[in-house]
């Protein structure tokens, strides 16, 4: 699908405001830009859901930090009486082929991007975040507006981000958990898929290298292959593979 808003949205965050407040007087823009010019609007005036959903559009949504844990399968060999002699093989997959994988995270460019915004104010004086906003009225309140005047002319993403954390630092819970997700990325959740650990039987003499004793005083292994295995069957079963 061809995208239609969020090209035009990435062009405005890198106007300068006084740029941006005359396009939103203006009536030359088409529906959709002005449905832009309307989120930035609403991001100004401190309506939270719009500078997230800014946010995931501009730099995309963040990406859930999962971790699953299976029921593992073991192996017991209640006949064997000692272990095989020699090394114990390793029984783990490719990394590729495992159900959980990290992804590979990507360094947002400055250009076109809220939450690289983001990350610099944070490192800048609480004062700024002031600062920007007022400078932002200032550009509304004049009659004319004087490119000599540009230091005090705060990009659009700048007026979004300050926007958010003059709501941080007022105590809003939501904003506070937003910058926290933004900066530090989500907390992992862990999900522990429900069922028992699986024993399977064999009728071998011996055990083979790595066995350990049970509880019961019984040879068993864990079936590294078989919960990977198992824990990628998962995995394709529920996205449809």
């Amino acid at each position: 699908m061809k995208l239609k808003l969020s090209p035009y949205f990435k062009e405005v965050i890198e106007m300068r405001w006084s740029e941006y407040y005359k396009l939103e007087q203006g009536e030359e823009h088409t529906s959709a830009q002005a449905v832009v010019l309307a989120i930035v609007r609403a991001c100004a005036n401190g309506k939270l859901p719009a500078i997230k959903e800014s946010l995931n559009r501009i730099d995309g949504r963040l990406q859930e930090q999962i971790e699953i844990e299976y029921p593992k399968f073991y192996i017991v060999y209640p006949h064997a009486k000692n272990l095989q002699a020699g090394k114990q093989k390793s029984k783990k997959i490719p990394v590729k082929e495992l159900a959980v994988a990290e992804a590979p995270t990507e360094t947002p460019l400055v250009t076109g991007s809220l939450r690289d915004t983001l990350d610099r104010m944070s490192d800048a004086p609480k004062s700024l975040v002031t600062q920007i906003l007022e400078a932002a009225d200032d550009v509304e309140s004049r009659d004319t507006f004087s490119l000599d005047e540009a230091p005090s002319d705060p990009l659009v993403k700048s007026v979004i981000v300050a926007g958010l954390l003059k709501m941080a630092h007022k105590g809003s819970l939501t904003a506070i958990f937003e910058v926290f997700d933004n900066l530090d990325g989500k907390l992992v959740e862990k999900i522990k898929v429900l069922g028992d650990d699986v024993y399977l039987t064999s009728y071998d003499a011996i055990a083979p290298p790595g066995a350990k004793k049970n509880k019961d005083k019984v040879f068993q292994v864990e079936a590294d292959n078989t919960t990977s295995a198992w824990a990628v069957s998962l995995k394709r079963k529920h996205e449809g593979v």
